[in-house]
């Protein structure tokens, strides 16, 4: 089907401000220093036996890496890549198998889990590097396998993982489902992908029309928000392969409760003892880390990027890109250590003073007593910022639609063939006027969209090449702008990053944000003047007697010394 808005092509968007240089560093010190054959060893010698999920990581480091590398197009990671698939391909056995478990454990705890994320690798492979026969058909085999394992003639999909979360873990291969489906034709896929649907993904109950009904969503099968929010993306992307009005009501009813219920101030979402539940975030987010115990799980902000672009492209929800913003410039790139070389695997619990950022542990030292060198969110990190350039601007038809201003330049073929060239100056979200430049051979028709930021206040202005100041613009929403475009047109921005001060849901305490940055007390700034520690921060500021940093910045020391606080006793 037409998508609302679509990608650009592989190097087309290259971001030079916060992202940009994030990105760049999770390359560097991240995704190039991987020991890829020791992602592969579980798969090679089938030799998790102890019912965990070193299966996982191997498609989560390795779909990051093939979209850090779509944007960067930096060939010594396009070769890691390109070395790992072949490795990973070679694991599979002549029945179509590759798991990381041992043959009488498979199809049960977290295999299926992790043979999703192997699929999820090789698909995007597929989709975005190489029409390859040979990973379409490695695949096509692959699936084919699990369903003698899980489906209709087979274990049920709660039976798949010994009931755990009520079955939603192996459920959430339903996007993975669609994907072999999309590559192949074979419609054998689809039904299986429909069973999957049909089945509810739960043992518990049918999340889909759970949240058709209005439960809550820390009321639904076990409130485990990330693979919960997984099953609900596949459905979207079965609807973003064959429409289906339907699932579209579905799932932007989740989108909608995932807003109103449990989004933090930073754009995070999850609570428990590892920060991946609801929990009715929207109130809690207040709590004193006790029984809500710690919040907002890395893998939760990823994975919501990943339903904000699917609800973008698939709805034309235009709220996504705001949620968006929010989550890329606060909770992501705030949970990311300042070389990108890990991550922290849960926020700074409690957000009312003295959390900290704290960098994940090595998840299965932790959990199982081998040291892996691994956590399920440092996997999920690089995938977030993967995510940022391919959403900055889309393509829609007829025009070019810019999400995000940060620094960047962009490639695009006009509807006429012409390739027409951006350049977006001026280092926002810091800087107040952002210029928006185009260079073209000659003049030329197209439009352009320009999503307008939802805290837009009436001292921000939006100007035309020609010097006209546009007057009836909607925070929230994008401008269209149709027109002849000719070389060096600039679109000239003035941001005001007013402070807007925020009120708790029960009224007990306040936070702040400067235009979309949310603003934190950080302990190095006890007893201090800002002339002696902006050098420590990307912006500082003095709000109610008190000295505030942007959230990225704070506790960036990720020591439990650097402490830092969000939400203030009024």
């Amino acid at each position: 089907m037409q998508l609302k808005y679509n990608f650009l092509p592989a190097g087309a968007v290259k971001l030079k401000g916060i992202l940009g240089d994030k990105l760049n560093l999770s390359i560097a010190n991240r995704l190039k220093k991987i020991d890829y054959d020791n992602l592969v060893a579980p798969f090679k010698y089938r030799s998790e036996n102890d019912n965990r999920w070193r299966g996982e990581f191997w498609g989560k480091v390795v779909r990051s890496a093939i979209n850090s590398y779509y944007s960067t197009k930096d060939e010594e990671l396009l070769a890691i890549i390109k070395k790992t698939v072949q490795d990973i391909i070679s694991c599979q056995s002549p029945d179509g198998c590759i798991s990381s478990y041992p043959d009488e454990l498979q199809a049960n705890g977290w295999d299926i889990w992790g043979r999703k994320y192997v699929l999820l690798g090789l698909l995007r492979y597929s989709d975005v590097l190489e029409k390859s026969a040979q990973v379409k058909n490695c695949c096509i085999k692959m699936l084919e396998h699990i369903m003698t394992q899980m489906g209709p003639n087979a274990k049920n999909i709660a039976d798949s993982c010994n009931n755990f979360n009520w079955g939603l873990p192996p459920a959430s291969i339903l996007g993975a489902v669609v994907g072999v489906w999309r590559i192949s034709g074979d419609d054998k896929f689809l039904d299986y992908a429909k069973w999957i649907i049909d089945s509810g993904c739960c043992s518990r109950h049918d999340i889909f029309h759970a949240v058709d009904i209005g439960l809550e969503l820390r009321d639904i099968a076990g409130a485990k928000a990330y693979e919960m929010m997984s099953c609900f993306q596949g459905m979207a992307e079965l609807s973003m392969e064959k429409e289906n009005p339907s699932y579209n009501d579905t799932v932007l009813k989740f989108y909608n409760k995932v807003r109103s219920e449990e989004l933090f101030i930073t754009g995070a979402a999850g609570t428990g003892s590892s920060g991946e539940f609801w929990g009715g975030g929207v109130v809690n987010q207040t709590g004193d880390g006790g029984p809500l115990g710690r919040l907002g799980e890395t893998c939760v902000t990823v994975t919501w990027i990943h339903y904000c672009d699917r609800i973008l492209r698939l709805l034309g929800e235009e709220s996504a890109i705001d949620e968006l913003e929010k989550v890329f410039y606060n909770a992501l790139t705030g949970a990311m250590v300042p070389d990108g070389s890990w991550w922290i695997h849960d926020n700074p619990t409690p957000l009312t003073g003295n959390g900290s950022k704290i960098p994940a542990a090595d998840q299965m030292e932790a959990v199982a007593g081998t040291p892996y060198g691994h956590d399920c969110c440092v996997a999920q990190g690089p995938e977030g910022l993967a995510f940022a350039p391919l959403l900055a601007a889309l393509e829609f038809d007829g025009g070019i639609a810019f999400n995000f201003y940060e620094d960047m330049a962009v490639e695009y073929h006009a509807p006429n063939g012409e390739m027409i060239n951006f350049d977006i100056t001026g280092n926002y979200p810091l800087g107040n006027d952002v210029n928006l430049k185009i260079s073209c051979s000659k003049s030329n028709n197209f439009a352009i969209k320009l999503h307008i930021p939802e805290w837009w206040n009436e001292n921000c202005k939006l100007s035309l090449p020609d010097g006209s100041i546009v007057q009836n613009v909607i925070p929230g929403k994008y401008y269209l702008l149709q027109r002849t475009w000719n070389n060096g047109d600039i679109i000239r921005f003035h941001f005001d990053y007013a402070i807007t001060r925020f009120t708790s849901k029960d009224d007990a305490y306040v936070a702040y944000k400067r235009g979309g940055l949310v603003l934190a007390a950080d302990s190095r700034c006890d007893g201090k003047n800002i002339s002696d520690i902006k050098d420590n921060f990307l912006v500082t500021c003095q709000v109610d007697g008190r000295i505030l940093c942007d959230y990225i910045s704070a506790g960036n020391l990720f020591t439990k010394e650097n402490t830092l606080q969000v939400w203030f006793r009024k």
